[in-house]
C-alpha cells in the first residue's frame, strides 16, 4: 500500500534534473582523467615538455651597468635561492678570469684567430657525456663543449648566405685548434677540440677541474662572484618560480621555463573546467533534492498518515531513496561511458607525440565509485532528515 501511495506523488522533474547531473559528472570525470593522462606527455623526453635546468642571471639595465664590470650574485642571494621549496639543486657557473684566445695552424682554415670566453659547470648538469670530457693538471689537451645551436646558426644562417659548405657535428669534432690563456704575466697553450654539443647550456664549457686550476694560476680575481646560476627544480611547473624571479629581478629565458608556462595554463584551464563541472553537479543534486522537497510538501498529509499507520521514517524514506539512487546510478554510469569514449579519442591524438606512454591505470572507475558513494549517502541522509522533520510532531 505504501508504494502505491508514494508512486502517485512522483513527478518527472527529478528525472529531468538527472540529465544535468549526468553533464556535471561527465565534466568532472573527463577533466580528472585528462589531467592524469597528460602527465606522461609533460614528463616525457620531448623537448617542449622536458624537465629542465635553467640558467639565471641578474637583469642588466642602463643604471645597473654604468661604472660596473660585473653584476654577480652575493652569497646571501645564492642561499636565499637555494632555500626556496621549488629549488632541487643549484650550481654556479665558473667563469675564466684570464685572457683566452683560440687560433689554428691548419691549412684548411688559415689565419683563424678569435678571443673566447670559457665557463664550467659541475658534470652532473651536463646533458652530454663525451668520453674525452676529462682533464687533470699537466695534460696538454683541453676538451670543449659548445651549444648545439651555434652549429645550427652557422649551417642555416651564415654558411648559406656566404656560400660556405655546411658542417656536421662529426666534421666539426675532427677540427683541431689551439687555446692560449694569458694572465699574471704568464702564457700557456693547449691543444683543443670540440668534443660535444649541448642542447641545454648556452655557453662554451671546459671541465671544471681545468677552470679551477687556470683561475688559481692565471686569474686576476681569485674570488669572483658568479654571474650566472644553474637551477634544477623539483617541479618546473610550479607557478611560484616565475613569481620569485620577477620579484627579485632575476633574468631567465622565456624558453627555459616553457614547461612552467604550459603547465600553469593547463592547470588553470583544468581547474576552471573542473569548477564548472562541480558547480553543475552541485546544482543538479540541489535541484533533485528540491524537487523531492516539493513532493514532500505537496504530500505532507499523506506522509503524516503513513506515519500514523505505524510506518517508520526509514520505511517511508526507502521508496524515495530508491528513486534518487536509481537516478544517481544511471547518471554516473552514463557519465562513465561517455568519459571512457572521450578518453579513447584524445589518447589516440596524444599517442602521436614522441615519448607518450598511455597510463595503464584509469581514474574513471574509482572516481565514479567515489562520486556514487558520496551522492548516495548525502541524498539518503537529506531525505531521511526531511521525512523525520515532517513526521516528528506527530510522533
Amino acid at each position: 500500500m505504501i508504494k502505491k501511495l508514494q508512486k502517485k506523488s512522483i513527478n518527472a522533474n527529478a528525472i529531468i534534473f538527472s540529465f544535468t547531473l549526468f553533464v556535471g559528472l561527465a565534466i568532472l570525470l573527463i577533466i580528472s582523467q585528462l589531467y592524469f593522462d597528460i602527465k606522461p606527455l609533460i614528463k616525457s623526453d620531448s623537448d617542449i615538455f622536458k624537465k629542465q635546468t635553467v640558467a639565471i642571471s641578474k637583469q642588466v639595465s642602463a643604471f645597473k651597468s654604468v661604472g660596473k664590470s660585473e653584476i654577480g650574485f652575493e652569497q646571501d642571494e645564492i642561499e636565499e635561492i637555494r632555500n626556496q621549496d621549488f629549488v632541487k639543486s643549484i650550481a654556479e657557473f665558473k667563469t675564466a678570469n684570464f685572457e683566452i684566445s683560440a687560433y689554428t695552424e691548419s691549412d684548411l682554415i688559415p689565419d683563424f684567430y678569435t678571443l673566447l670566453f670559457l665557463e664550467s659547470i659541475p658534470n652532473d648538469y651536463l646533458d652530454v657525456e663525451p668520453e674525452e670530457w676529462t682533464w687533470s693538471e699537466g695534460e696538454e689537451f683541453l676538451p670543449i663543449v659548445v651549444p648545439g645551436f651555434y652549429l645550427t646558426l652557422y649551417n642555416f644562417g651564415f654558411a648559406q648566405s656566404q656560400g660556405l659548405p655546411v658542417i656536421s657535428e662529426n666534421m666539426l669534432s675532427q677540427f683541431d685548434f689551439k687555446i692560449r690563456i694569458k694572465g699574471q704575466s704568464k702564457v700557456e697553450e693547449f691543444d683543443s677540440r670540440i668534443v660535444g654539443f649541448s642542447n641545454k647550456i648556452n655557453s662554451i664549457l671546459v671541465p671544471e677541474e681545468f677552470m679551477n686550476w687556470a683561475n688559481a694560476k692565471y686569474g686576476s680575481n681569485q674570488n669572483p662572484k658568479p654571474t650566472r646560476l644553474l637551477l634544477e627544480f623539483n617541479d618546473p611547473s610550479d607557478e611560484r618560480i616565475l613569481q620569485f624571479f620577477n620579484d627579485n629581478n632575476y633574468d631567465i629565458s622565456a624558453q627555459d621555463l616553457q614547461l612552467n608556462k604550459v603547465m600553469f595554463y593547463f592547470k588553470s584551464a583544468s581547474a576552471f573546467v573542473f569548477f564548472i563541472g562541480l558547480v553543475i553537479t552541485v546544482l543538479s543534486v540541489s535541484l533533485i533534492v528540491l524537487s523531492l522537497f516539493l513532493i514532500f510538501y505537496k504530500n505532507k498529509e499523506e506522509i503524516i498518515n503513513l506515519s500514523l499507520l505505524g510506518y517508520t521514517n526509514k520505511q517511508i524514506s526507502v521508496f524515495y531513496n530508491v528513486i534518487v539512487s536509481v537516478i544517481t546510478f544511471v547518471s554516473i554510469i552514463a557519465a562513465f561511458f561517455v568519459s571512457l569514449y572521450v578518453r579513447s579519442i584524445y589518447v589516440a591524438n596524444f599517442e602521436t607525440f614522441v615519448g607518450y606512454d598511455k597510463p595503464d591505470f584509469s581514474v574513471l572507475f574509482p572516481l565514479s565509485i567515489t562520486f556514487s558513494i558520496i551522492l548516495l549517502l548525502l541524498n539518503n541522509f537529506i531525505i531521511f532528515r526531511r521525512i523525520k522533520k515532517i513526521t516528528e510532531p506527530r510522533n
